[in-house]
């Protein structure tokens, strides 16, 4: 199973991205196939209509939205703007889902997010599944949301075990979903 994990966050030292890369850690540990994408490589204009009808859909969505679409799983993992997902990430939706075939719908999806407070970032979560819901994905039921996430990052033994627990349920829900192969 090939897993795609993407950060919403470009921010040096991103709690967020720290998530992204112990997700991977622990799919990598558990057998799976995990690559996490950094935005920062796909630098995305913000979306605009205009231009996208005077200069086409830019390369770096072209090459973001074959990583999706060659994923069995992708995983968002986003920081919480103001009760929302950060502008990166939503562009990079917008983007994506202007290239010919739509790699969100039937796509199953893990969402997850880091913060410094209790909360965990779960007002980002929530943002993710309105969207991902408009655009037909099929996102777990089971999502992460990690609060006090600077200590628990550096120094929480359980951590790892909380992840395993939300990977294995990502992992059913794909199994549980319709195989995407032939629309690939």
């Amino acid at each position: 199973m090939k897993a795609v994990i993407i950060s919403g966050s470009t921010r040096t030292g991103s709690l967020n991205s720290a998530l992204a890369m112990r997700i991977a850690g622990v799919m990598r540990h558990d057998g799976l196939d995990a690559d996490v994408v950094d935005l920062r490589d796909h630098s995305l204009p913000i979306y605009n209509a205009d231009f996208q009808a005077e200069q086409g859909v830019p390369v770096e969505a072209v090459t973001l939205h074959g990583l999706l679409m060659d994923a069995d799983l992708v995983v968002l993992v986003s920081p919480e703007y103001n009760g929302g997902m950060p502008p990166i990430l939503k562009n990079a939706i917008d983007w994506v889902s202007r290239v010919t075939k739509r790699p969100f719908e039937n796509k199953p999806f893990g969402l997850a997010s880091a913060s410094p407070g209790r909360r965990g970032g779960a007002g980002a979560v929530r943002a993710l599944q309105l969207v991902l819901t408009n655009m037909r994905a099929h996102h777990a039921e089971a999502t992460f949301s990690l609060g006090n996430a600077r200590e628990r990052l550096a120094d929480d033994p359980t951590l790892d075990d909380e992840i395993g627990t939300f990977v294995d349920a990502l992992v059913t829900h794909v199994d549980a979903t319709p195989s995407m192969i032939d629309d690939r």
